[in-house]
């Protein structure tokens, strides 16, 4: 966890491009989610259910569009004819290195995946800590009252590898 802090931070800090190896971030689907979601296309989020075509545990089988056309809007009926946002289709790998070379942020950068790589090693922690009531004071990166969580947000290096 300390290190997620400490790269976030650096990265930042420094100005350096950073971006986090998912694609599908950079996609036409991902992208045009957000646009609908800043826009207040569908209101107030209250829930959010994950649709695949591919059974798995807690997944509902539901109606998926094709590849690389976009969210799909529900009910149909409602948004058969909204307008959709024109998004230029791009490249993952030559979007990262436009923008090394001075170009728009990458959608995956530390600042924004930081936070969520964080509460997924959150959820990690608190199974090895399976019974006890965590609390997680963000600004400190401590578990008041709970030794035994904190143990999982820092390591001990050797020699010469230390995280400065």
């Amino acid at each position: 966890m300390a290190e997620v802090r400490r790269l976030t931070e650096a990265a930042v800090t420094k100005g350096v491009v950073t971006q986090l190896g998912t694609q599908h971030a950079s996609g036409i689907g991902d992208r045009m989610t957000v646009e609908f979601l800043k826009g207040g296309v569908i209101g107030r989020i209250k829930h959010v259910y994950l649709c695949s075509n591919r059974a798995a545990p807690n997944r509902i089988q539901g109606p998926r569009p094709p590849q690389g056309t976009g969210p799909l809007l529900l009910p149909l009926g409602k948004f058969k004819n909204y307008p959709r946002p024109k998004l230029k289709p791009r490249n993952h790998y030559h979007h990262f290195v436009d923008a090394c070379l001075g170009g728009e942020k990458t959608e995956s950068h530390f600042a924004q995946t930081a936070p969520m790589t964080e509460t997924i090693l959150l959820g990690t922690i608190a199974i090895r800590c399976f019974g006890q009531n965590l609390t997680w004071d963000s600004a400190r990166m401590k578990f008041p009252g709970c030794p035994d969580a904190e143990r999982y947000l820092r390591r001990d290096y050797r020699a010469a590898w230390e995280v400065e």
